[in-house]
């Protein structure tokens, strides 16, 4: 008789517990969690679901869990502070987890002390992009009183680069927040596990007093996927035999952050590198 390794055994037990919660036929949901990846349940794809119900009682589990993770961090607290570009970007990615069905845009508001009163999804769009109503965004900032924001969208493909219009989008919010004296601390990007902060690459201005920028980690990514130190090293010694003897040992030198701009009249990207 086999024996089921480890990784089948989860992925049955798993494929259980959505037909339990959701109604997705137990072998539909092995299939899919065992092609498309298990992160990616809570995205409601139709590819999963086969009726609107199932649909909605997955993305009520996905309110549920990203709720749950939110607060369990923040237990502490009691409240949510977004001082920090790396609090923001673990904040935002945790808010947009399974969320890559098509594009969203979120808002944080928050006081002079950086605690969020009200975190509020405000505009969606297609797979590409989402459109912004300023009115909208400075009304829910005054209602709110808030004196401080940090705004995010996601980017459905996975790719973590702020295009042309993300930053003229961010550049019109922060001028139109400025003259209500709201101050906009911080745009992050999230693409399914990797995130990246414009207020790190010098993108928002200057940082707002006691909004700490985290250089050096321009682009996050869940550690769960970053690669082992074994991998690390045997990639390292794959570079090293590859290298001819003739070639020149290039200097160590710190990694000096550049913008390469794509030719923003067609719409290309502007990548940071």
């Amino acid at each position: 008789m086999s024996v089921k390794s480890q990784y089948e055994s989860d992925v049955d037990k798993l494929a259980d517990l959505v037909k339990q919660l959701a109604g997705i036929p137990k072998t539909r949901a092995a299939k899919f969690i065992k092609e498309t990846g298990a992160s990616e349940i809570f995205s409601g794809s139709y590819a999963l679901c086969e009726t609107d119900k199932q649909r909605a009682k997955l993305l009520t589990l996905r309110e549920f869990m990203n709720t749950l993770e939110t607060l369990q961090e923040n237990q502490m607290s009691q409240g949510y502070y977004l001082d920090s570009s790396s609090k923001a970007s673990d904040y935002f990615k945790n808010y947009f987890a399974g969320m890559n069905e098509k594009e969203y845009f979120a808002a944080a508001f928050m006081d002079m002390n950086f605690k969020i009163i009200q975190s509020k999804t405000l505009f969606h769009g297609t797979i590409d992009e989402s459109p912004l109503y300023l009115r909208e965004l400075a009304r829910e900032a005054i209602f709110l009183n808030a004196t401080k924001m940090a705004i995010s969208h996601n980017h459905p493909n996975g790719t973590p680069k702020a295009s042309y219009s993300d930053l003229e989008a961010t550049r019109e919010i922060q001028k139109n927040l400025g003259s209500l004296s709201i101050e906009l601390i911080d745009h992050i990007i999230v693409a399914r596990t990797k995130t990246l902060s414009l207020a790190e690459q010098g993108l928002i201005g200057q940082p707002t007093v006691g909004y700490r920028l985290d250089a050096g980690k321009r682009v996050r990514e869940n550690t769960s996927r970053k690669p082992s130190v074994r991998e690390q090293l045997k990639a390292a010694g794959e570079r090293v035999k590859e290298r001819s003897p003739d070639d020149p040992v290039k200097a160590v030198t710190n990694d000096v952050k550049q913008i390469a701009v794509k030719n923003p009249s067609k719409g290309k990207g502007i990548e940071i590198l």
